[in-house]
C-alpha cells in the first residue's frame, strides 16, 4: 500500500501550474442558519478555475481603479471602460534615480574637454564642471 504524504511535503509543492491540472477545492457545506457543518471536495482544472474567478476579479478591480491617467507609468487606470497601464509623468520624463545619476555624471566628466569649447558648452575647470556661454558671433568688424 503506497504512503500517504503529509500535505507539508516540499515534493508536494510547486510554483505553476497546466491547465489541465486539476485543483482539489473544499466547498462549505451550511446548514440553514449559514453556520459551516462539514466541506465537500471538488475537483476544478486550473484552466476553468483561472477562468471562473477572472471575470469577478476584474469586475471589482474595474471599480476601484482611477478613470484618469494617474501618470505613474505602474498603476492601472480605467479609460471609457478600457483598462490601461498609466503613461508616464510628462513632469518625470528624464528624472533619474540619484545613483543613476551619479553614474552618468562618472562616465560623463571624462569625455568632457579640459578646457572651454569653442561653440561653448560644458568643460571641465580644475575639476569643477563649467558651462561656458555659446560665443557671440554678431561683432563682426
Amino acid at each position: 500500500m503506497e504512503q500517504i504524504r503529509a500535505v507539508t511535503d516540499s515534493s508536494l509543492l510547486t510554483e505553476q501550474a497546466d491547465n489541465d491540472d486539476l485543483i482539489i477545492i473544499m466547498r462549505p457545506v451550511k446548514n440553514a442558519l449559514g453556520t459551516v457543518n462539514s466541506y465537500e471536495t471538488h475537483t476544478i482544472t486550473a484552466h476553468d478555475f483561472c477562468v471562473s474567478i477572472m471575470i469577478p476579479a476584474l469586475s471589482n478591480l474595474a471599480r476601484m481603479l482611477p478613470r484618469e491617467n494617474p501618470g505613474d507609468g505602474v498603476s492601472l487606470w480605467l479609460d471609457n471602460g478600457i483598462m490601461r497601464l498609466a503613461s508616464g509623468d510628462p513632469a518625470d520624463v528624464g528624472t533619474m534615480s540619484p545613483s543613476a545619476m551619479h553614474q552618468s555624471i562618472n562616465n560623463l566628466l571624462p569625455m568632457l574637454p579640459k578646457s572651454p569649447p569653442p561653440n561653448g558648452g560644458l568643460w571641465i575647470d580644475n575639476g569643477v564642471l563649467v558651462m561656458s556661454p555659446p560665443k557671440n558671433n554678431n561683432n563682426k568688424g
